[in-house]
């Protein structure tokens, strides 16, 4: 009959909550976690359930669907290819010239910043000088202090630069970063599990290590520091989860390519602040070749995290995404 050619899909956008909610109205709220939906016709085998939630039909717990695996499964029966289907909505060209426009702009606002700390930077090298070997331990043991308290990571690696140059800087940040998300990692599993615990309530996309299968959390955690997420933060959501500690220390070496990019940045910043205080001439192509050598690196770091995103997303356990049971 009429089903052999055509497909019934019955279903919604989003499902509802299994239980009522205490609210102005009283009723249930929309809920993407876990709802079902059926279809008929179009060559469907009937009679077929797939997938389960839990007891109350909160989450999926047995073959999640996603949304689009549903879509396509619908085009197959259709006789069409999805992927035909899949169009950009961010054109390379414009992509690209986003990426000119923000190297531009940090290569400008590090050129500026330099001319109006040039003059302090014989003072910072002076300092460092006087500490010798004391300067990096200080400089290690500060930055990660700072660190456990939100200073953004970013900002201490671009002063490593500027400090200590590329190599032994790249060096000192990493080292610091080690000791700020150790001491990040015990102070979130003893002292601020309950803070912590109520940040990933409020941000359910928090948890998900603890939702993640065991054998992937290295991997995860690994993507989110490539992203990169905002690595205090991070710290701290890794602690109150089941994320084994030599888990945790392992993927750490995942910020080194976003340090490679701050720390070069801040090398070239002190290299441009001695050209403009005319206590550096290197020649117009050692120049070009430096910054030319931070775009390559930012551009670098962008795709790197580009496509770190994308594992994440394939990553993240289905019931923090829109999944159905069908």
């Amino acid at each position: 009959g009429l089903l052999e050619n055509t497909i019934v899909v019955w279903g919604g956008e989003f499902g509802r909550t299994p239980v009522g909610e205490l609210r102005k109205p009283t009723g249930r709220d929309h809920h993407v976690s876990a709802y079902t939906m059926w279809v008929a016709g179009g060559g469907f085998k009937p009679g077929i359930s797939y997938g389960a939630t839990d007891e109350l039909g909160f989450g999926a717990v047995e073959n999640p669907v996603h949304v689009h695996d549903l879509q396509a499964t619908i085009l197959h029966q259709l006789g069409i290819d999805h992927e035909q289907l899949t169009f950009r909505f961010r054109h390379h060209r414009a992509y690209l010239a986003l990426c000119l426009a923000g190297v531009t702009l940090l290569l400008a606002t590090a050129a500026l910043l330099a001319y109006f700390v040039e003059d302090y930077t014989p003072l910072l090298e002076a300092g460092i000088h006087n500490l010798g070997q004391w300067a990096p331990v200080c400089f290690i043991l500060g930055a990660a202090l700072l660190c456990v308290c939100f200073v953004p990571q970013g900002v201490l690696s671009i002063a490593g630069g500027v400090l200590f140059g590329l190599g032994p800087g790249l060096l000192y940040v990493f080292l610091s970063e080690c000791v700020s998300a150790s001491l990040s990692f015990f102070i979130g599993r003893h002292f601020l599990r309950k803070k912590v615990k109520q940040w990933i309530k409020n941000h359910p996309r928090l948890g998900m290590f603890d939702r993640a299968a065991p054998d992937k959390r290295l991997r995860l955690m690994f993507l989110m520091r490539l992203a990169p997420a905002n690595f205090s933060l991070l710290n701290y959501v890794c602690a109150v989860s089941d994320v084994r500690l030599w888990r945790f220390l392992v993927a750490l070496v995942g910020v080194l390519p976003g340090n490679l990019c701050t720390v070069y940045a801040g090398d070239v910043a002190k290299h441009v602040s001695r050209l403009a205080g005319g206590n550096e001439d290197k020649g117009s192509m050692h120049y070009v070749l430096m910054i030319g050598g931070l775009f390559i690196a930012i551009l670098t770091l962008s795709l790197i995290a580009k496509m770190a995103y994308r594992m994440v997303k394939e990553d993240v356990p289905p019931d923090l995404e829109s999944t159905t049971t069908n």
